[in-house]
């Protein structure tokens, strides 16, 4: 048993050592950080504010019934031209076509008493009593056909109500109903627009309102064109918020080339321009860039082989990429992946 002790206890230092090492090297190889290097690059730094919209027609006209009705007749198509003036749609009328004949009966018959009453003067004179009784009651008829005839006319002007006509000329956009529908009071019947020029309409929130102001210079993708970046400018700016979500409704005007196929309800994002460096200035990405628990900034670099943090003063942040004022002649280092956790004083392995 003293033998196998003695045997044994010769190993213990080397047992020892051989530990001390794996616990040394393990621990160097946790205190090392996997990084990639970047550097600061000169670019022209944008800040923007994004909204999702659509495409409209610059003049554009939802048309409805002052009324309500089931739908007589639709005379046009979509895709068709009209003119302003011209007739789009009719709700049943016969009802009101009777309603306005009675009115005109009542009409007719209080002028011809009027003219009756008239042209039997002398006798109508003579039987009320004289000139002075005559004269009221030719008012009393001239007074009957006044209102009869404002009643007549009130029933006319409802009748050419249950037509729609253009306020405009250009295309029929859209026809939200078929003929035997009906159609309520102020109800979108059909769309008309000029396709000559157009819109792009958004809707921002109330903290990114006050940045923007009219000719604010605006980049919009459509997802029917990919990648394809069409320009314009703010046109109109409105005076209250949506009533609905306290939104505002922005237009901007597209520069539309003539190869450029738009077509109306087209979807995208438009990209407000805010603030923009006037020239190209030194840069990095944004996630580059860390903050302290003082909320100043500082970006990791690689000093003799070990990371370091480095403050740095920033000036435009935008979108993409934060203008970087100070001067860094160390290398730049970032994470090589998510999950790579950056440290004073540990070793970093660059990998590119």
């Amino acid at each position: 048993m003293k033998s196998i002790y003695k045997k044994t206890r010769k190993f213990i230092p080397f047992i020892i050592i051989l530990v001390g090492m794996f616990i040394y090297f393990n621990s160097r190889t946790n205190l090392t950080s996997v990084v990639k290097k970047t550097s600061i690059e000169n670019r022209v730094v944008k800040k923007t504010i994004s909204a999702s919209g659509y495409v409209k027609a610059k003049e554009q006209a939802n048309v409805s019934f002052v009324s309500t009705g089931a739908i007589k007749d639709i005379y046009v198509k979509e895709g068709q031209g009209v003119w302003t003036g011209k007739i789009l749609a009719s709700i049943d009328s016969d009802t009101q076509k009777q309603t306005v004949q009675y009115y005109k009966d009542a009409r007719d018959i209080a002028k011809k008493e009027l003219e009756l009453f008239i042209h039997n003067k002398k006798d109508n004179e003579d039987l009320l009593g004289g000139p002075t009784a005559y004269g009221i009651k030719l008012k009393e008829y001239e007074e009957s056909l006044s209102q009869a005839e404002a009643s007549y006319q009130a029933q006319v002007a409802t009748l050419s109500k249950t037509n729609i006509s253009s306020p405009i000329n250009g295309t029929v956009i859209d026809i939200t109903k078929e003929v035997g529908e009906t159609a309520t009071l102020g109800e979108t019947v059909v769309t008309v627009g000029s396709l000559d020029n157009f819109i792009f309409e958004v809707l921002v929130d109330q903290e990114d309102y006050g940045s923007i102001k009219i000719d604010q210079e605006v980049e919009i993708k459509l997802d029917s064109y990919g990648d394809k970046v069409f320009t314009g400018k703010v046109n109109k700016l409105p005076s209250h918020a949506n009533a609905s979500d306290g939104s505002f409704t922005i237009e901007v005007d597209i520069d539309k080339s003539p190869e450029d196929n738009l077509a109306v309800g087209m979807t995208g994002d438009a990209y407000m321009l805010v603030a923009s460096s006037t020239k190209e200035v030194p840069s990095l990405l944004y996630s580059d860039i860390l903050f302290d628990d003082d909320d100043k900034p500082y970006v990791w670099v690689s000093d003799k082989g070990k990371a370091m943090k480095q403050s740095i003063e920033i000036g435009l942040e935008g979108d993409l990429y934060t203008e970087v004022k100070t001067s860094i002649d160390k290398i730049i280092v970032v994470p090589a992946k998510d999950e790579v956790e950056i440290k004073e004083g540990y070793i970093t392995k660059i990998i590119n």
